[in-house]
């Protein structure tokens, strides 16, 4: 395993950042694919989630996921639009949001220099499941209290 001073640095002027998101991912030990989007997709704790690089000026890295809420989900959909706004209002970096039942969690970072891109991926990532956890507590405090 290596440490975070063997791990390269994201560079805005180095060609090539998907394949230095992959790079990372991999040594990181996880197994991502590009997906048709050209998003990286891996697996964190079991659950499916993407990076996407947007190049510019700053340069735009978005980890997300989304998930199909199925009817055993609690309340109804103005519960679970309420849930996405609580977890988007309390969170500043996190965009949570519902369509067509499903949840989408997203967190936007702006890269405007060399950054530690595993450490930013682990830790994104990490903070994305937990805004889905905060979205579900949310959903059934909502729920509870309507009924």
């Amino acid at each position: 395993m290596t440490g975070p001073s063997d791990i390269p640095a994201l560079s805005t002027e180095t060609p090539g950042l998907l394949d230095q998101v992959v790079a990372v991912l991999t040594d990181a030990g996880f197994a991502p694919e590009v997906d048709d989007d050209g998003d990286v997709a891996f697996r964190f704790e079991d659950q499916l989630l993407f990076v996407r690089y947007t190049d510019g000026a700053p340069g735009l890295l978005r980890v997300f996921g989304q998930w199909q809420l199925g009817p055993e989900a609690p309340g109804t959909w103005i519960h679970r639009m309420q849930a996405a706004n609580v977890v988007t209002g309390a969170l500043s970096l996190v965009k949570a949001s519902i369509y067509e039942d499903r949840l989408s969690v997203a967190i936007d970072l702006l890269l405007t220099g060399p950054v530690d891109l595993r450490a930013m991926v682990v830790a994104t990532a990490d903070a994305v499941l937990d805004s889905v956890r905060a979205w579900h507590t949310a959903l059934l405090e909502l729920t509870e209290a309507s009924e």
